[in-house]
């Protein structure tokens, strides 16, 4: 049994992929904002409408408000295994992904946007899947960091993890506080082991037709080779890193 949450503001573009979505997850949970309009959402989705509290937590690059929402939806999922997709995207062949999910649950899964070789760590948030109670635990840290973090800060301390240095994009973040939640040690010099031992990754590619956006840059992507343009250091495989 698998579950999925669709967090973020309302979107049609993941509306009116719901008839691809019922195809792979025994329930959709809508995890939005209170002022958002759910009038065009089907009843046989469950809707969970948050306080938005982003303005005034930690939010670079929408970290606060993209956990805030992701814990949301998985305060209500009643299913062993969860996948996190963004509202404003759409993906039409999620079988890929549930099978990768279902066969590693020992393992955070992500797609590959944008899971890159950029910086250590930095699995994609775009799509997330695994066991429910990992996932839960893994946006809590998140939640628990950005709210230790001041509001005017750029960057997120590693320090947090037993790092030096600082980040200021939720990818990293988010994959060290999957580790840590499962009290795996954290390494730098062997980053690349760890993450081909605790994550996996699926390549959009096989995930039909898709819609990714990519909000900072202003990007709306809908094939591979414009994936590839934008970021030709994302990996499609965890050999590549």
């Amino acid at each position: 049994m698998i579950s999925l949450v669709i967090q973020g503001p309302i979107n049609k573009t993941s509306i009116n992929n719901l008839d691809n979505y019922r195809k792979y997850f025994n329930r959709i949970v809508f995890s939005c904002w209170t002022s958002d309009d759910i009038s065009e959402i089907p009843s046989d989705c469950i809707v969970i409408r948050n306080e938005d509290r982003g303005a005034r937590n930690y939010n670079q690059c929408n970290i606060y408000r993209q956990t805030q929402s992701t814990l949301g939806g998985l305060s209500v999922v009643n299913t062993g295994f969860v996948v996190k997709v963004r509202s404003d995207e759409s993906y039409s062949d999620m079988s890929r992904f549930v099978k990768t999910v279902l066969s590693n649950p020992d393992k955070l899964v992500s797609n590959n946007i944008w899971f890159t070789t950029d910086c250590d760590w930095h699995i994609g948030d775009h799509v997330l899947g695994g066991q429910t109670k990992h996932l839960i635990n893994t946006f809590e840290r998140v939640r628990e960091i950005c709210e230790q973090t001041s509001i005017h800060s750029p960057y997120i301390p590693l320090s947090h993890f037993g790092l030096d240095g600082f980040h200021g994009i939720p990818e990293p973040i988010i994959c060290l506080s999957y580790l840590q939640s499962k009290g795996i040690a954290i390494k730098d010099d062997k980053a690349n082991k760890i993450m081909r031992e605790h994550t996996e990754v699926v390549c959009v590619s096989k995930m039909g037709n898709f819609i990714v956006r990519s909000n900072g840059a202003n990007w709306t992507i809908t094939s591979y080779n414009e994936v590839m343009r934008l970021a030709p250091r994302v990996i499609s495989s965890l050999e590549n890193l």
